[in-house]
């Protein structure tokens, strides 16, 4: 089996986005990631876009790549890790998180100010260290892959 690698990033829109066209880019999203076997999952919210993605690093570097070049959007803050030992999100080829499925979980809000705080602080060690924000994605995904069963 390949190695398994996942990145975790917090960018911000160069384009307005309505509803027709983030459903668009979810559906895109989940057919291409569903062709490299990649998974994870997109959140959107006041202009930022905040998204996990998993897969072997192959196909994440070659995403991320993508990702990086894509003028809709701006990375502000990119975390990337390449030991991953299993999947956190095995059966969502692109999750759409909606803010009204996560009201009680709330991960999504600290991770993404804790990603604003990052970029802003240039690395304060006041931010959450790393080993602790993929704490929290495994959080979240324990509790959304709770939901899918």
């Amino acid at each position: 089996m390949a190695p398994l690698a996942c990145v975790l990033y917090l960018s911000i829109e160069n384009e307005s986005f309505n509803e027709t066209s983030l459903h668009q880019l979810v559906y895109k999203a989940q057919e291409e990631n569903k062709n490299h076997g990649v998974t994870g999952f997109l959140y959107y919210k006041q202009n930022h876009f905040f998204q996990y993605v998993e897969g072997n690093q192959l196909d994440v570097n070659n995403l991320l790549n993508s990702l990086k070049k894509d003028t809709r959007h701006k990375i502000l803050e990119c975390i990337y890790d390449d030991q991953l030992h299993t999947r956190r999100f095995p059966n969502w080829n692109m999750g759409d998180l909606k803010t009204n499925q996560l009201m009680q979980i709330k991960f999504e809000d600290l991770i993404i100010e804790n990603l604003l705080y990052r970029k802003v602080r240039n690395n304060s060690p006041i931010a959450i260290e790393n080993h602790n924000l993929w704490k929290l994605i495994d959080n979240l995904a324990f509790f959304q892959n709770s939901d899918l069963q």
